[in-house]
Protein backbone atom coordinates (compact mmCIF):
# COMPACT_ATOMS: atom_id res chain seq x y z
CA UNK A 1 0.00 0.00 0.00
CA UNK A 2 2.96 2.25 0.64
CA UNK A 3 4.29 1.52 -2.51
CA UNK A 4 1.19 2.73 -4.16
CA UNK A 5 0.35 5.81 -2.42
CA UNK A 6 4.48 6.80 -3.66
CA UNK A 7 3.48 5.71 -6.95
CA UNK A 8 0.06 8.01 -6.94
CA UNK A 9 1.77 11.08 -5.57
CA UNK A 10 4.40 10.87 -7.95
CA UNK A 11 2.12 10.51 -10.93
CA UNK A 12 1.31 13.79 -10.86
CA UNK A 13 4.63 15.24 -11.52
CA UNK A 14 5.74 13.02 -13.65
CA UNK A 15 3.02 14.05 -15.96
CA UNK A 16 3.73 17.36 -15.48
CA UNK A 17 7.04 16.51 -16.90
CA UNK A 18 5.74 14.58 -19.73
CA UNK A 19 3.40 18.06 -20.71
CA UNK A 20 6.36 20.23 -20.37
CA UNK A 21 8.85 17.73 -22.69
CA UNK A 22 6.50 18.43 -25.63
CA UNK A 23 6.84 21.86 -25.13
CA UNK A 24 10.64 21.72 -25.14
CA UNK A 25 10.28 19.85 -28.48
CA UNK A 26 8.64 22.50 -29.74
CA UNK A 27 11.39 24.64 -28.84
CA UNK A 28 14.14 22.65 -30.03
CA UNK A 29 11.91 23.06 -33.28
CA UNK A 30 11.97 27.01 -33.37
CA UNK A 31 15.70 26.89 -32.23
CA UNK A 32 16.28 24.56 -35.55
CA UNK A 33 14.49 27.17 -37.88
CA UNK A 34 15.94 29.52 -36.06
CA UNK A 35 19.55 28.19 -37.22
CA UNK A 36 18.18 27.49 -40.64
CA UNK A 37 17.12 31.55 -40.86
CA UNK A 38 20.41 32.61 -39.54
CA UNK A 39 22.45 30.70 -41.98
CA UNK A 40 20.24 32.71 -44.77
CA UNK A 41 21.03 35.73 -43.38
CA UNK A 42 25.00 35.10 -43.04
CA UNK A 43 24.80 34.54 -47.30
CA UNK A 44 22.90 37.77 -47.53
CA UNK A 45 25.25 39.74 -45.14
CA UNK A 46 28.00 38.30 -47.14
CA UNK A 47 26.97 38.61 -50.58
CA UNK A 48 25.33 42.03 -49.74
CA UNK A 49 28.95 43.12 -48.64
CA UNK A 50 30.65 41.02 -51.33
CA UNK A 51 29.18 43.21 -54.44
CA UNK A 52 26.36 45.76 -54.80
CA UNK A 53 25.55 44.80 -57.54
CA UNK A 54 23.77 42.12 -55.94
CA UNK A 55 20.36 41.97 -55.30
CA UNK A 56 19.00 39.42 -53.06
CA UNK A 57 15.15 38.23 -53.07
CA UNK A 58 14.42 39.71 -49.83
CA UNK A 59 15.05 42.89 -51.37
CA UNK A 60 11.96 43.69 -52.22
CA UNK A 61 11.11 47.81 -52.12
CA UNK A 62 11.93 50.85 -50.43
CA UNK A 63 10.72 49.53 -47.15
CA UNK A 64 11.44 45.70 -46.99
CA UNK A 65 15.53 45.97 -47.83
CA UNK A 66 17.66 43.35 -46.08
CA UNK A 67 20.21 44.42 -48.71
CA UNK A 68 20.22 47.56 -47.11
CA UNK A 69 19.95 46.31 -43.37
CA UNK A 70 23.04 43.74 -43.90
CA UNK A 71 25.17 46.69 -45.41
CA UNK A 72 24.75 48.69 -42.19
CA UNK A 73 26.96 48.56 -38.68
CA UNK A 74 24.04 47.26 -37.24
CA UNK A 75 24.47 43.95 -39.16
CA UNK A 76 27.88 43.27 -37.40
CA UNK A 77 28.77 42.55 -33.78
CA UNK A 78 33.07 42.80 -32.45
CA UNK A 79 33.69 42.69 -36.67
CA UNK A 80 31.27 39.52 -37.35
CA UNK A 81 27.86 39.32 -38.82
CA UNK A 82 24.95 39.48 -36.63
CA UNK A 83 23.49 36.38 -37.74
CA UNK A 84 26.96 34.20 -36.50
CA UNK A 85 26.08 35.28 -33.12
CA UNK A 86 22.64 34.66 -33.19
CA UNK A 87 23.28 31.27 -34.77
CA UNK A 88 25.20 30.31 -32.01
CA UNK A 89 22.35 31.80 -29.29
CA UNK A 90 20.12 29.05 -31.24
CA UNK A 91 22.48 26.29 -31.54
CA UNK A 92 22.56 26.20 -27.51
CA UNK A 93 19.13 26.81 -27.48
CA UNK A 94 18.61 23.40 -29.41
CA UNK A 95 21.40 21.70 -27.50
CA UNK A 96 19.56 22.70 -23.73
CA UNK A 97 15.50 22.12 -25.70
CA UNK A 98 17.03 18.28 -26.74
CA UNK A 99 18.63 17.85 -23.23
CA UNK A 100 15.91 18.50 -21.14
CA UNK A 101 13.61 16.84 -23.99
CA UNK A 102 14.88 13.69 -24.43
CA UNK A 103 17.27 13.29 -21.40
CA UNK A 104 16.06 14.54 -17.93
CA UNK A 105 13.40 14.40 -15.89
CA UNK A 106 13.99 17.10 -13.75
CA UNK A 107 11.37 19.66 -13.58
CA UNK A 108 13.32 23.17 -13.94
CA UNK A 109 15.65 21.66 -16.20
CA UNK A 110 15.88 23.54 -18.67
CA UNK A 111 13.95 25.64 -18.52
CA UNK A 112 16.06 28.07 -16.52
CA UNK A 113 18.92 28.46 -18.84
CA UNK A 114 16.87 28.65 -21.52
CA UNK A 115 15.01 31.43 -20.14
CA UNK A 116 18.14 33.34 -20.15
CA UNK A 117 19.00 32.44 -23.57
CA UNK A 118 15.64 33.40 -25.10
CA UNK A 119 15.05 36.71 -22.47
CA UNK A 120 18.94 37.49 -24.41
CA UNK A 121 17.59 36.58 -27.76
CA UNK A 122 14.50 39.40 -27.25
CA UNK A 123 16.27 41.91 -26.06
CA UNK A 124 18.55 41.82 -28.64
CA UNK A 125 15.40 41.25 -31.28
CA UNK A 126 14.25 44.66 -29.77
CA UNK A 127 17.47 46.78 -30.58
CA UNK A 128 17.69 45.65 -33.82
CA UNK A 129 14.23 46.21 -34.86
CA UNK A 130 14.06 49.67 -33.23
CA UNK A 131 17.23 49.98 -35.09
CA UNK A 132 15.29 48.79 -38.48
CA UNK A 133 12.57 50.96 -37.94
CA UNK A 134 13.94 54.25 -36.35
CA UNK A 135 17.29 54.83 -37.74
CA UNK A 136 17.97 52.90 -40.84
CA UNK A 137 14.18 53.21 -42.04
CA UNK A 138 14.70 49.70 -43.71
CA UNK A 139 12.85 46.51 -42.30
CA UNK A 140 14.48 43.01 -43.63
CA UNK A 141 12.41 40.18 -43.90
CA UNK A 142 15.23 37.72 -42.64
CA UNK A 143 15.48 39.77 -39.66
CA UNK A 144 11.96 40.22 -38.61
CA UNK A 145 11.57 36.03 -39.30
CA UNK A 146 13.82 35.78 -36.02
CA UNK A 147 12.27 38.11 -34.12
CA UNK A 148 9.26 35.85 -34.92
CA UNK A 149 10.82 32.51 -33.92
CA UNK A 150 12.17 34.51 -30.49
CA UNK A 151 8.47 35.53 -29.46
CA UNK A 152 7.13 31.87 -30.14
CA UNK A 153 10.65 30.08 -27.91
CA UNK A 154 8.89 33.29 -25.69
CA UNK A 155 5.28 32.18 -25.68
CA UNK A 156 6.36 28.38 -25.75
CA UNK A 157 9.17 28.80 -22.70
CA UNK A 158 6.29 30.13 -20.23
CA UNK A 159 3.98 27.60 -21.53
CA UNK A 160 6.56 25.09 -20.37
CA UNK A 161 6.84 26.77 -16.56
CA UNK A 162 3.23 26.53 -16.13
CA UNK A 163 2.69 23.26 -17.30
CA UNK A 164 6.07 21.77 -15.42
CA UNK A 165 4.84 24.37 -11.98
CA UNK A 166 7.70 25.73 -11.58
CA UNK A 167 8.61 29.16 -11.48
CA UNK A 168 11.65 31.36 -13.89
CA UNK A 169 13.90 32.59 -10.89
CA UNK A 170 14.01 29.13 -9.09
CA UNK A 171 14.71 27.57 -12.60
CA UNK A 172 17.46 29.42 -13.09
CA UNK A 173 18.65 29.16 -9.38
CA UNK A 174 18.46 25.47 -9.65
CA UNK A 175 19.68 24.95 -13.57
CA UNK A 176 23.20 27.11 -12.62
CA UNK A 177 23.46 24.94 -9.33
CA UNK A 178 23.08 21.87 -11.25
CA UNK A 179 25.84 22.64 -13.80
CA UNK A 180 28.22 23.73 -11.17
CA UNK A 181 27.78 20.47 -9.42
CA UNK A 182 28.61 19.27 -12.88
CA UNK A 183 31.81 20.21 -13.86
CA UNK A 184 32.74 18.01 -16.41
CA UNK A 185 29.56 19.24 -18.28
CA UNK A 186 30.04 22.57 -17.64
CA UNK A 187 33.51 22.54 -19.28
CA UNK A 188 32.41 21.02 -22.30
CA UNK A 189 30.21 23.22 -22.30
CA UNK A 190 32.27 26.67 -21.91
CA UNK A 191 34.97 25.09 -23.98
CA UNK A 192 32.35 24.36 -26.88
CA UNK A 193 31.24 28.13 -26.65
CA UNK A 194 34.37 29.78 -26.19
CA UNK A 195 35.75 27.83 -29.53
CA UNK A 196 32.70 28.77 -31.46
CA UNK A 197 33.40 32.28 -30.45
CA UNK A 198 37.35 32.17 -31.44
CA UNK A 199 36.16 30.61 -35.04
CA UNK A 200 33.10 33.32 -35.51
CA UNK A 201 35.97 36.29 -34.59
CA UNK A 202 38.42 34.65 -36.69
CA UNK A 203 36.27 34.06 -39.88
CA UNK A 204 33.37 36.06 -39.28
CA UNK A 205 35.72 39.12 -40.84
CA UNK A 206 36.37 37.85 -43.87
CA UNK A 207 32.51 37.30 -44.88
CA UNK A 208 31.59 40.12 -47.23
CA UNK A 209 34.73 40.65 -48.45
CA UNK A 210 34.59 42.41 -51.60
CA UNK A 211 34.39 40.19 -54.48
CA UNK A 212 34.34 37.11 -52.43
CA UNK A 213 31.52 36.62 -53.86
CA UNK A 214 31.25 37.61 -57.42
CA UNK A 215 35.25 36.92 -58.98
CA UNK A 216 35.42 39.90 -59.78
CA UNK A 217 38.46 40.81 -62.40
CA UNK A 218 42.35 41.17 -60.97
CA UNK A 219 43.63 44.78 -60.63
CA UNK A 220 45.58 46.23 -63.52
CA UNK A 221 48.54 49.11 -63.56
CA UNK A 222 50.12 49.83 -66.72
CA UNK A 223 53.00 52.29 -65.95
CA UNK A 224 55.25 54.19 -68.40
CA UNK A 225 58.47 52.90 -68.21
CA UNK A 226 59.97 53.57 -71.14
CA UNK A 227 62.17 57.03 -71.16
CA UNK A 228 60.62 58.53 -74.20
CA UNK A 229 57.40 58.04 -72.76
CA UNK A 230 58.61 59.36 -68.90
CA UNK A 231 58.04 62.97 -68.01
CA UNK A 232 60.67 62.90 -65.91
CA UNK A 233 63.28 61.55 -67.93
CA UNK A 234 66.31 63.43 -69.38
CA UNK A 235 65.92 66.25 -71.82
CA UNK A 236 61.91 66.60 -70.59
CA UNK A 237 60.59 68.88 -68.00
CA UNK A 238 57.97 67.10 -65.90
CA UNK A 239 55.21 70.31 -65.85
CA UNK A 240 54.51 72.04 -62.65
CA UNK A 241 51.62 71.42 -60.52
CA UNK A 242 48.53 68.53 -61.28
CA UNK A 243 48.32 66.38 -64.50
CA UNK A 244 46.29 67.82 -66.78
CA UNK A 245 43.65 65.56 -66.29
CA UNK A 246 43.81 66.39 -62.78
CA UNK A 247 43.17 70.04 -63.08
CA UNK A 248 40.15 69.04 -65.71
CA UNK A 249 38.28 67.06 -62.61
CA UNK A 250 38.79 69.33 -60.24
CA UNK A 251 38.44 73.53 -59.39
CA UNK A 252 40.75 75.81 -57.47
CA UNK A 253 38.68 75.12 -54.13
CA UNK A 254 38.08 71.21 -54.13
CA UNK A 255 39.63 70.36 -50.53
CA UNK A 256 42.97 68.33 -51.35
CA UNK A 257 45.78 66.55 -49.01
CA UNK A 258 48.81 65.55 -50.31
CA UNK A 259 52.46 66.83 -51.72
CA UNK A 260 51.67 68.60 -55.65
CA UNK A 261 54.65 66.70 -57.05
CA UNK A 262 53.15 63.09 -56.17
CA UNK A 263 53.50 59.65 -57.55
CA UNK A 264 49.70 59.27 -57.48
CA UNK A 265 46.65 61.39 -58.35
CA UNK A 266 43.37 60.27 -56.68
CA UNK A 267 39.92 62.14 -57.29
CA UNK A 268 37.65 60.83 -55.55
CA UNK A 269 33.64 61.08 -55.59
CA UNK A 270 31.79 60.31 -52.25
CA UNK A 271 28.80 60.27 -49.91
CA UNK A 272 28.93 60.46 -46.35
CA UNK A 273 26.64 58.39 -45.33
CA UNK A 274 27.10 55.53 -47.84
CA UNK A 275 28.33 52.75 -45.65
CA UNK A 276 30.86 51.62 -48.26
CA UNK A 277 32.51 55.22 -48.64
CA UNK A 278 32.71 54.52 -44.69
CA UNK A 279 34.83 51.74 -45.01
CA UNK A 280 36.51 52.95 -48.30
CA UNK A 281 37.84 55.80 -46.56
CA UNK A 282 39.18 53.92 -43.53
CA UNK A 283 41.50 51.95 -45.85
CA UNK A 284 42.11 55.60 -47.50
CA UNK A 285 43.35 56.95 -43.79
CA UNK A 286 45.60 53.45 -43.46
CA UNK A 287 47.19 53.74 -46.77
CA UNK A 288 47.88 57.92 -46.99
CA UNK A 289 49.33 57.22 -43.14
CA UNK A 290 51.67 54.94 -45.53
CA UNK A 291 51.95 56.14 -48.63
CA UNK A 292 50.55 60.07 -47.83
CA UNK A 293 53.99 61.90 -49.40
CA UNK A 294 53.40 60.06 -52.40
CA UNK A 295 49.62 60.79 -53.05
CA UNK A 296 47.74 63.75 -53.35
CA UNK A 297 44.24 63.24 -53.21
CA UNK A 298 41.21 65.33 -53.76
CA UNK A 299 37.65 65.10 -52.35
CA UNK A 300 34.41 65.80 -54.35
CA UNK A 301 30.62 65.33 -53.00
CA UNK A 302 28.72 63.45 -54.59
CA UNK A 303 25.85 62.63 -52.26
CA UNK A 304 22.90 59.72 -53.04
CA UNK A 305 19.86 62.15 -51.51
CA UNK A 306 17.28 63.53 -53.48
CA UNK A 307 16.99 66.82 -51.27
CA UNK A 308 20.30 67.84 -53.41
CA UNK A 309 20.67 64.82 -56.28
CA UNK A 310 16.95 65.58 -58.23
CA UNK A 311 17.91 62.52 -60.44
CA UNK A 312 17.43 59.76 -57.32
CA UNK A 313 14.20 57.81 -57.93
CA UNK A 314 13.82 57.75 -54.22
CA UNK A 315 15.53 58.73 -51.32
CA UNK A 316 18.63 56.72 -50.36
CA UNK A 317 20.27 58.58 -47.65
CA UNK A 318 18.74 61.31 -46.11
CA UNK A 319 21.55 63.61 -44.24
CA UNK A 320 23.96 63.30 -47.31
CA UNK A 321 23.60 66.33 -48.57
CA UNK A 322 23.55 68.30 -45.37
CA UNK A 323 27.01 66.59 -45.02
CA UNK A 324 28.27 67.14 -47.71
CA UNK A 325 27.15 71.44 -47.53
CA UNK A 326 28.81 70.64 -43.64
CA UNK A 327 32.14 69.69 -44.92
CA UNK A 328 32.01 72.30 -47.52
CA UNK A 329 31.24 74.75 -44.66
CA UNK A 330 34.08 73.11 -42.76
CA UNK A 331 36.56 73.78 -45.71
CA UNK A 332 35.59 77.18 -45.53
CA UNK A 333 36.93 77.57 -42.06
CA UNK A 334 40.21 75.52 -43.01
CA UNK A 335 39.25 72.34 -41.47
CA UNK A 336 37.95 69.94 -43.80
CA UNK A 337 40.28 67.05 -43.37
CA UNK A 338 39.43 66.36 -39.80
CA UNK A 339 35.76 66.78 -40.11
CA UNK A 340 35.86 64.44 -43.39
CA UNK A 341 37.04 62.18 -41.75
CA UNK A 342 35.02 62.49 -38.40
CA UNK A 343 31.94 62.32 -40.72
CA UNK A 344 33.06 58.81 -42.29
CA UNK A 345 32.89 57.90 -38.61
CA UNK A 346 30.14 58.61 -37.73
CA UNK A 347 28.83 55.41 -39.74
CA UNK A 348 25.34 54.72 -39.15
CA UNK A 349 24.63 57.20 -36.84
CA UNK A 350 24.62 59.92 -39.19
CA UNK A 351 21.78 62.65 -38.82
CA UNK A 352 21.76 66.17 -39.38
CA UNK A 353 21.75 66.20 -34.89
CA UNK A 354 24.89 64.38 -35.04
CA UNK A 355 26.53 66.22 -37.63
CA UNK A 356 26.02 69.40 -35.65
CA UNK A 357 27.12 67.89 -32.52
CA UNK A 358 30.57 66.65 -34.27
CA UNK A 359 30.89 70.17 -35.60
CA UNK A 360 31.37 71.79 -31.98
CA UNK A 361 33.02 68.93 -30.79
CA UNK A 362 35.43 69.74 -33.78
CA UNK A 363 36.01 73.73 -33.01
CA UNK A 364 34.05 74.76 -35.68
CA UNK A 365 32.86 78.39 -35.31
CA UNK A 366 28.63 76.98 -34.63
CA UNK A 367 26.84 80.50 -36.12
CA UNK A 368 28.84 80.80 -38.73
CA UNK A 369 28.72 76.59 -39.63
CA UNK A 370 24.60 77.31 -39.37
CA UNK A 371 24.57 80.33 -41.95
CA UNK A 372 26.97 78.50 -44.25
CA UNK A 373 25.03 75.23 -44.36
CA UNK A 374 21.44 76.80 -45.41
CA UNK A 375 23.38 79.19 -47.66
CA UNK A 376 22.91 79.06 -51.79
CA UNK A 377 26.60 79.02 -51.87
CA UNK A 378 26.75 75.98 -49.87
CA UNK A 379 23.83 74.22 -51.72
CA UNK A 380 25.62 75.68 -55.02
CA UNK A 381 29.07 74.23 -54.39
CA UNK A 382 27.63 70.77 -53.69
CA UNK A 383 25.52 70.86 -57.07
CA UNK A 384 28.37 71.57 -59.11
CA UNK A 385 30.31 68.70 -57.64
CA UNK A 386 27.35 66.18 -58.44
CA UNK A 387 27.60 68.14 -62.15
CA UNK A 388 31.20 67.36 -62.55
CA UNK A 389 30.66 63.88 -61.51
CA UNK A 390 27.94 62.91 -63.91
CA UNK A 391 29.92 64.41 -66.77
CA UNK A 392 32.68 61.98 -65.43
CA UNK A 393 29.92 59.42 -65.68
CA UNK A 394 30.69 58.53 -62.10
CA UNK A 395 27.25 56.48 -61.18
CA UNK A 396 28.15 55.04 -57.56
CA UNK A 397 30.32 56.30 -54.67
CA UNK A 398 32.57 55.99 -53.64
CA UNK A 399 34.56 56.64 -57.30
CA UNK A 400 37.89 57.36 -57.45
CA UNK A 401 40.03 58.02 -60.58
CA UNK A 402 43.41 57.05 -60.02
CA UNK A 403 46.65 58.26 -62.13
CA UNK A 404 49.81 60.09 -61.66
CA UNK A 405 53.44 60.88 -64.45
CA UNK A 406 54.40 57.41 -64.60
CA UNK A 407 51.27 55.57 -64.24
CA UNK A 408 49.23 55.06 -67.55
CA UNK A 409 46.70 53.15 -65.99
CA UNK A 410 45.52 52.26 -62.78
CA UNK A 411 41.89 50.08 -62.51
CA UNK A 412 42.35 48.20 -59.41
CA UNK A 413 39.04 46.14 -58.68
CA UNK A 414 39.29 47.63 -54.61
CA UNK A 415 41.56 49.84 -52.59
CA UNK A 416 43.78 48.30 -49.77
CA UNK A 417 47.22 48.70 -48.17
CA UNK A 418 48.33 45.61 -50.37
CA UNK A 419 47.36 46.64 -53.24
CA UNK A 420 49.37 50.27 -52.88
CA UNK A 421 52.23 48.29 -51.71
CA UNK A 422 52.27 46.70 -55.26
CA UNK A 423 51.88 49.51 -56.93
CA UNK A 424 54.30 51.25 -55.60
CA UNK A 425 56.94 48.78 -55.28
CA UNK A 426 56.43 48.33 -58.98
CA UNK A 427 56.71 52.09 -59.36
CA UNK A 428 59.93 52.57 -57.77
CA UNK A 429 61.34 49.14 -59.85
CA UNK A 430 60.11 51.22 -62.88
CA UNK A 431 62.07 54.47 -61.80
CA UNK A 432 65.02 52.93 -61.18
CA UNK A 433 65.54 51.31 -64.57
CA UNK A 434 62.98 53.21 -66.60
CA UNK A 435 65.48 52.73 -69.35
CA UNK A 436 65.51 49.25 -69.70
CA UNK A 437 62.11 47.99 -68.76
CA UNK A 438 59.09 46.97 -70.95
CA UNK A 439 56.41 49.59 -71.63
CA UNK A 440 53.67 47.82 -70.13
CA UNK A 441 53.87 45.88 -66.77
CA UNK A 442 50.98 43.81 -65.34
CA UNK A 443 49.91 43.72 -61.44
CA UNK A 444 47.48 40.74 -61.99
CA UNK A 445 47.10 40.59 -65.18
CA UNK A 446 48.60 41.84 -68.67
CA UNK A 447 48.54 45.38 -69.56
CA UNK A 448 47.81 46.25 -72.97
CA UNK A 449 50.01 46.22 -75.95
CA UNK A 450 52.79 49.04 -76.13
CA UNK A 451 51.01 50.03 -78.92
CA UNK A 452 47.67 51.10 -77.54
CA UNK A 453 46.91 54.75 -76.93
CA UNK A 454 47.47 55.31 -73.43
CA UNK A 455 43.73 55.49 -72.22
CA UNK A 456 41.98 57.93 -69.23
CA UNK A 457 42.95 57.92 -65.63
CA UNK A 458 41.87 54.49 -63.72
CA UNK A 459 38.32 54.50 -62.62
CA UNK A 460 38.65 52.42 -59.38
CA UNK A 461 35.35 50.69 -57.37
CA UNK A 462 36.51 50.95 -53.64
CA UNK A 463 36.87 47.67 -52.07
CA UNK A 464 33.77 46.94 -49.95
CA UNK A 465 31.84 47.74 -52.69
CA UNK A 466 29.97 51.07 -54.02
CA UNK A 467 26.26 52.08 -53.43
CA UNK A 468 24.27 53.21 -56.85
CA UNK A 469 22.11 55.73 -57.13
CA UNK A 470 18.61 54.05 -57.54
CA UNK A 471 17.11 54.75 -61.28
CA UNK A 472 21.18 54.16 -62.56
CA UNK A 473 22.75 51.50 -64.15
CA UNK A 474 25.12 49.16 -61.66
CA UNK A 475 28.03 50.79 -61.23
CA UNK A 476 31.50 50.74 -63.40
CA UNK A 477 34.71 49.36 -61.89
CA UNK A 478 36.70 49.46 -65.25
CA UNK A 479 37.98 52.38 -66.49
CA UNK A 480 37.33 51.78 -70.60
CA UNK A 481 34.57 54.67 -71.55
CA UNK A 482 31.84 53.84 -70.09
CA UNK A 483 28.33 55.11 -71.29
CA UNK A 484 26.54 57.91 -70.13
CA UNK A 485 23.54 56.79 -67.65
CA UNK A 486 20.26 57.76 -69.06
CA UNK A 487 17.58 59.99 -66.86
CA UNK A 488 16.94 58.29 -63.87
Amino acid sequence: MGKTASTEETAPGRDRVGRGRVLLIVALVLALLGIAVSVRLTVVYHQANSSFSHKSACAINAQWDCDHVARSGYAKIFGAPTSLWALLGYALMAIFAGWGAFRREDRHWPLGVLALLVLGALGMSTYLAWAAVVVLKKKCLWCTTLYGINLLLGGTLVGAFIRRGVGPVAAVRKDLGWLLDHQGALGWLAGGVVLACTVILALGPQLGRPGAASGSRRSTVELITHPSQTAGSPGRKAPPGPPAWVRKMVTPTTPFRGPVGADLYIVEFSDYECPFCQRSNRVMEKILKKYGKRIRLYHRHFPLDMTCYKRMKRQLHHSACFAARAAYCAHRQSKFWTFHDALFRLGSKISKDAIMRLAESQGLDMARLGRCVRSARARKKVAEDLAAGEALKVEGTPTFFMGGPMIKRFSPEGISVELFDRLFSLLDKAKGSAATRKPGMSLGRAAPSPGRAAPSPGRAAPSPGRAAPRGAPPPMSAPASPRRPGPG
